[in-house]
């Protein structure tokens, strides 16, 4: 789940296809400015939509900056000599600025399949070398949830049936906004046992 924060809506181009992503005045049944878009176009929208804002804030820390010499009477930034120097501090590969910027339009994996696949050892000894944004995005793997699920979704959890009747990540939300930690590995009826205990 993506958000789109601009005030008009993103045509999100993938292999010769356009998606416009909904201004944040839009609700296109997702919530303003939401949608839903596969992991791999969620990634690559991300991608684009960090360098975005981190490019248009460069631009504009340059030309504050310019505008501010020009009033006290100096010349603008040389183009290969200060500027470079002065756009060091807004560098858009700053790993700190990307995130800030990723959690705002990243929301969360609306759905996640394959939860119930235990990771083999093999898996956690790889090194790790692709680019920083792929390695922020691996860590925010959080759920999507609605604002008003937490009331309505939640609020009978006492009762075996509906608990019974909800997967295994709906019940890992609901642990999870109870403050009860569940092990990724565990079973759905691990967890409903789990969310029952007083």
């Amino acid at each position: 789940m993506v958000h789109n924060p601009l005030s008009e809506p993103y045509p999100f181009k993938w292999d010769g296809f356009i998606t416009l992503i909904p201004a944040v005045t839009q609700d296109k049944g997702y919530g303003k400015g939401n949608a839903l878009l596969d992991r791999g176009l969620a990634n690559k929208y991300v991608k684009e939509m960090t360098d975005l804002f981190l490019t248009k804030l460069l631009d504009d820390a340059t030309n504050a900056e310019n505008g501010r010499r020009i009033e006290k009477g100096m010349k603008e930034m040389t183009e290969y000599e200060e500027q470079p120097v002065f756009e060091t501090k807004f560098r858009i590969n700053d790993p700190e600025k990307r995130k800030e910027t990723l959690d705002t339009v990243w929301l969360g994996v609306y759905h996640e399949y394959g939860m119930d696949v235990p990771a083999t050892p093999e898996d956690t000894m790889i090194s790790d070398n692709r680019p920083i944004d792929e390695q922020l995005l691996d860590t925010m793997n959080k759920p999507y949830i609605k604002d008003n699920a937490s009331t309505k979704e939640h609020a009978d959890f006492n009762n075996s049936e509906e608990l019974q009747g909800k997967g295994v990540f709906a019940l890992r939300s609901i642990a999870k906004d109870m403050g009860i930690d569940v092990e990724k590995t565990a079973k759905k009826d691990d967890i409903i046992n789990r969310i029952q205990q007083p």
